[in-house]
């Protein structure tokens, strides 16, 4: 039998070799194919004696595994990235086949590096780090089961893009027809079409697959020693997966005084705009489908029904988008323009090239996407922008594009470390800086500058109350969405009871009613991209708290005494040096210690963003204060 050191020698002489013939391939699939083969046999290499596991092999094995991963990872956003933007049988086939090999394989690679840190001490806290990130993954035992994942979870996909609404020979897509139907109609029989409409064409089609599904998610976390798919979400994306839990529990506490008040004052008027034939009054709660949004997540379209000083128009950001008439490559052009201000990355040549703007001929998926192909030079941006672009077009170009900053920014880490920190912290970096790019539009069109104490009031509660109703509702609904699933991937809830439990939650936290009578066909959850897209939700309800942690913080950098509602970073090198700074880390340190490297603290907190919308606060408790006794006590059924 070969000597195990001898052995381990050859197979660093054959990965010597190998890398030397990536130089030279005539070919780059010809350079992948043989990378990908190689691993074969080097991951079966250093047997795991102590006598010939060395610093030097394990280095070199992480140095391997991560160019390996580097192209897997290439491989799968490049079928995914074809697949969104033309939904066809064949990239369909392509991008299950892809997603079966790489799953496959990074199955291999967590079980070495679970053997390497269960046999070995390791005194180099990087290569730890890499070990640990690497061994942590739900993928089945069986190929079979993988197989049938990317099956279920592919229908379901297909199922929601390409589905439309349709009425009297015309068919409406969610985006942009149908989320802007939403957006701007206040007509509640046309509302009540729409929102019934989507979830009709949706909901009852996708429920088994979405039961069939969870149960094959939750074979690969058993095989991978988790108790279900939640488990191993929280464990992989935020590391700390029993904190992340009270965390988020413990924020909600902090945050709810703030709904309960901007609810009930949202409440009242929708009552006063709608009348009693729609908003009954002796119902403490709101129909979902007058919010001015699908799932009744983000408010801020009702603005001009709620708007706290109606006579005072001036901060109207949404006209001032409209009134640009913006194309969607201008969109994307403006965007750049700001995040070049603060020093921070031009988009590079293959994002103007590859990206998609706007709907193609072919179908394809419409969500919003950031796309990072691990090629260093090739970035992208997937989004089915209006013709003329909208506030919820500019929020989310800019949103996209802060994805693509950090992408950038960390692009020259080893793959295991080409992540965010977390994706609550993704998501934060690209809400703060479109945030930015908002109170800078203002300032540059004079919105935010003259009049009088009681003017400038008036207006700062108005900018304050479009805010919150975009922000707060969004933070309740996540935490309401990733409870809900945590709960069926621990059984707590069963495909016998969805839309029952999820309508219990949404009256329970949120406040919200169904506008009809629901059943257990109708399967509402699954009207939500991220429910059938397998994409984790809690994200978005630490990220908005994030974001005021972040801008707090940058609005420090810049060294301007004025009121953290008015910060304005255009301009200044300073901020995207700091971002840049935090960003350029990846995931190569815990998120705790990358935040702090941030902001300052390590932790998560409500104090930045309570503070931000202290004003409207205390303006909602005085307005609700005088309201009657029926408005003070419909704050006590939130």
């Amino acid at each position: 039998m070969m000597n195990i050191q001898l052995y381990t020698v050859m197979v660093l002489l054959m990965c010597a070799v190998l890398f030397s013939s990536l130089t030279h391939s005539s070919t780059v699939e010809t350079n992948q194919q043989e990378l990908l083969e190689s691993f074969e046999d080097f991951a079966a290499g250093p047997q795991l004696l102590k006598d010939s596991v060395t610093k030097e092999t394990v280095q070199r094995w992480l140095e391997h595994s991560n160019e390996v991963s580097r192209v897997w990872n290439e491989r799968l956003n490049s079928a995914q990235w074809r697949y969104e933007t033309n939904i066809s049988q064949e990239n369909s086939n392509q991008l299950i086949s892809v997603s079966i090999q790489s799953d496959a394989w990074f199955r291999k690679q967590a079980k070495f590096s679970r053997l390497l840190l269960d046999h070995f001490t390791f005194d180099d806290l990087d290569m730890k780090r890499q070990l640990r990130l690497k061994s942590v993954t739900a993928v089945p035992e069986s190929d079979a089961i993988i197989r049938k994942q990317k099956v279920f979870q592919q229908q379901m996909s297909r199922t929601y893009s390409k589905s439309k609404l349709c009425a009297a020979r015309k068919c409406l897509s969610l985006e942009p027809d149908l989320i802007n139907m939403m957006s701007v109609s206040r007509d509640p029989r046309q509302l009540l079409w729409a929102w019934k409409g989507w979830r009709d064409v949706i909901g009852p089609s996708t429920r088994d697959l979405l039961t069939n599904y969870v149960h094959l998610l939750n074979i690969g976390a058993t095989d991978n020693g988790f108790n279900d798919i939640g488990e191993y979400q929280r464990e992989k994306y935020y590391e700390f997966p029993q904190w992340i839990e009270v965390l988020s529990d413990q924020l909600l506490r902090e945050i709810k005084p703030l709904y309960v008040e901007l609810h009930t004052y949202v409440r009242h008027k929708l009552s006063q705009f709608y009348g009693p034939a729609v908003m009954k009054k002796s119902v403490s709660t709101i129909p979902a489908h007058l919010l001015g949004d699908m799932w009744a997540q983000a408010w801020g379209n009702i603005f001009p029904i709620v708007r706290p000083f109606p006579s005072n128009t001036k901060e109207d950001f949404d006209t001032l988008i409209n009134n640009q008439s913006l194309t969607p490559t201008e969109l994307q052009q403006k965007a750049e323009q700001f995040y070049e201000s603060i020093g921070l990355n031009p988009m590079m040549p293959k994002f103007w090239r590859n990206s998609v703007f706007k709907n193609q001929e072919t179908e394809m998926d419409c969500h919003p996407k950031a796309f990072d192909f691990h090629r260093k030079r090739d970035f992208r941006v997937k989004m089915c922008t209006s013709d003329t672009a909208t506030t919820y077009d500019w929020n989310v170009a800019h949103h996209e594009m802060g994805h693509l900053e950090y992408y950038m920014a960390y692009r020259n880490q080893p793959d295991i470390y080409r992540n965010p920190a977390n994706p609550a912290v993704d998501e934060a970096v690209g809400d703060t800086l479109a945030m930015f790019s908002s109170t800078h539009i203002r300032h540059i069109n004079r919105l935010s500058q003259g009049g009088n104490d009681k003017h400038n009031y008036e207006r700062n509660i108005n900018l304050l109350m479009r805010e919150a109703l975009d922000k707060i509702p969004t933070m309740i609904f996540a935490y309401l969405l990733e409870k809900w699933r945590w709960r069926v991937y621990q059984g707590d809830i069963s495909s016998a009871n969805y839309t029952q439990a999820w309508w219990k939650m949404r009256y329970d936290y949120q406040g919200i009613h169904p506008p009809l009578q629901r059943t257990e066909s109708d399967f509402d959850p699954g009207s939500k991209y991220h429910v059938l897209a397998d994409i984790p939700y809690i994200r978005y309800f630490f990220s908005t708290v994030l974001q005021y942690q972040i801008h707090e913080k940058l609005c420090q950098v810049t060294g301007r005494n004025i009121p953290i509602q008015h910060c304005d970073i255009a301009g200044t090198k300073e901020v995207g040096a700091k971002l840049l700074d935090f960003m350029e880390l990846g995931s190569s340190f815990s998120w705790p210690q990358s935040l702090k490297r941030l902001t300052g603290t390590a932790t998560i907190s409500s104090r930045p963003i309570l503070n931000y919308f202290n004003p409207l606060y205390t303006w909602l408790k005085n307005v609700n204060d005088k309201q009657s006794n029926d408005l003070k006590q419909e704050k006590k059924s939130v």
